[in-house]
């Protein structure tokens, strides 16, 4: 089993867990709330199919997405970038809770020689490109390969449950009266009942966290940065290329309909190993353009080792950290806010 997908302790149950309750609020809604609740309620059966295939849609957009964030690596160190670094016998230095842009650093941890914004997760037991955070959720850590899939997942799910809640909250007082208070001894009718004020409980309060949630990590991505990099002051950040989407696209790729589907991006802007500045000038590489849109990931391919050139050799005159980190500076236990 590869290093990333070996969860904490209770990693597994954690997976568990939130497929139960993906899986929950899909029956209710399917299997009470629309066949039952809504023809006793006399809703017109067009209201009742645009529901059934508006939930359903975000549902399982959001299922998917957590598949595609759990069992997708999130990347580590390419062989052909330790091969890059002994060939241009680049400069190695340390290690540090700061900006360091366009410079091969040595992992405090396990001694690793990584590229630009790479960082080790103690979880894992490894270095991850571009790593964001651990999530406990999915049960791994959130890196350059799966961070769209876990934007997405949070995305979604918000949409499911906000969904959820908004539509069914209007009719908890017709349960309360028809299946609850005149249940007629029908125990099992009242279960259900019960059931369904509860899931509707708890979509309100999982609109609310998950709201949060996109909110923080969507104004993390408008600015190119990670959850582990917004605290790095050093220098302004030398990734924000000045436009939103084209700091969404770090992560998303070049805008397309891909976009919105848990599937690799079809046209990647960084190959997460280095990754387009503000002002870059790609003219005449064959390898992109200055907005960012280098759509090379073959670690192996001519254009990539050429990007990798022009950004660790020709520009090592970028500013660089200077502090090295202490013992402990760059283990990386993040989790979701």
């Amino acid at each position: 089993m590869p290093a990333a997908f070996v969860p904490h302790r209770y990693g597994i149950l954690m997976v568990a867990f939130c497929m139960s309750v993906f899986l929950t609020g899909s029956a209710v809604y399917n299997f009470i709330y629309l066949p039952q609740i809504l023809p006793e309620a006399g809703v017109p059966l067009g209201v009742t199919i645009a529901l059934g295939v508006l939930f359903n849609s975000v549902w399982l957009l959001a299922v998917w997405s957590y598949f595609r964030a759990r069992w997708t690596h999130p990347g580590t160190i390419p062989e052909r970038w330790i091969e890059f670094v002994q060939d241009y016998c680049l400069a190695v230095g340390s290690s540090a809770q700061e900006w360091q842009p366009a410079q091969a650093t040595r992992c405090s941890k396990c001694s690793g020689v990584r590229p630009e914004r790479t960082h080790h997760c103690s979880a894992s037991n490894m270095c991850v490109l571009r790593m964001d955070h651990y999530c406990p959720w999915t049960a791994t850590c959130i890196g350059f390969h799966n961070h769209k899939y876990f934007l997405l997942l949070a995305t979604y799910n918000f949409l499911s449950v906000l969904v959820f809640f908004i539509s069914t909250a209007p009719t908890v007082l017709y349960v309360v009266q028809k299946w609850l208070l005149q249940a007629n001894a029908d125990a099992p009718r009242a279960a259900q009942g019960v059931l369904f004020i509860l899931c509707i409980v708890v979509s309100a309060g999982c609109s609310y966290l998950l709201g949060e949630m996109v909110y923080v990590h969507a104004s993390r991505i408008f600015a190119n940065v990670t959850s582990i990099e917004e605290s790095y002051n050093n220098i302004p950040n030398p990734y924000d290329l000045g436009e939103r989407w084209l700091n969404v696209a770090q992560v998303f790729g070049t805008f397309g309909p891909d976009w919105f589907l848990p599937i690799a991006p079809w046209r990647p802007a960084s190959d997460g190993v280095s990754f387009v500045r503000l002002g870059e000038d790609w003219s005449g590489s064959g390898s992109g353009s200055e907005s960012g849109d280098v759509e090379t990931v073959d670690y192996n391919g001519p254009d990539c080792e050429h990007m990798w050139h022009k950004r660790y050799v020709q520009n090592s005159h970028l500013p660089m950290a200077t502090k090295a980190a202490d013992d402990g500076g760059d283990s990386t236990d993040s989790t979701d806010a």
